[in-house]
């Protein structure tokens, strides 16, 4: 909706979508394409003593119903080991199991925070985002004679 309501000629917008389109999950992460800000809540006595001045507005309220757009959280997809596994080998890797994983994992060193691939919640446990299961579809394909 935003790129339809801006003067950027149609071919130079449906060549930028198709850019991002193509995006991987690790690509989209990456501190070079984008970033993240997080926003810490100070109070003041008024707006000419803040460093800057941001208002949040829900989206259910008069105003926010008035915006073209606004904001929403969303929970990244998060996957188990087990159901990693599982959904190689429907994709036609029977031969892939929890051990070839755990080899994987390890071998890549996947689960340092820098490369993104998951995360370790509050209960201990590690869960796998989609761009792992993109890492590891790439090496069973590449493998193929070795999982099927």
């Amino acid at each position: 909706m935003l790129l339809a309501e801006t003067d950027i000629p149609a071919h130079i917008q449906a060549a930028q979508t198709s850019f991002e389109d193509a995006l991987t999950e690790e690509q989209l992460i990456d501190p070079r394409y984008s970033y993240r800000v997080a926003y810490i809540e100070q109070s003041v006595n008024s707006k000419g003593k803040a460093d800057r001045v941001v208002e949040f507005i829900k989206g259910d309220s008069e105003r926010g119903e008035k915006l073209r757009f606004f904001l929403k959280e969303t929970e990244r997809q998060k996957l188990k080991p087990k159901q990693v596994v599982a959904l190689i080998k429907k994709e036609g890797f029977p031969k892939f199991s929890m051990h070839s994983h755990l080899e994987l994992w390890k071998a890549n060193d996947a689960k340092h925070p820098s490369k993104g691939y998951g995360t370790k919640l509050d209960d201990g446990s590690w869960y796998w985002y989609p761009s792992w299961v993109d890492f590891v579809r790439k090496h069973v394909a590449e493998n193929a004679a070795r999982y099927t």
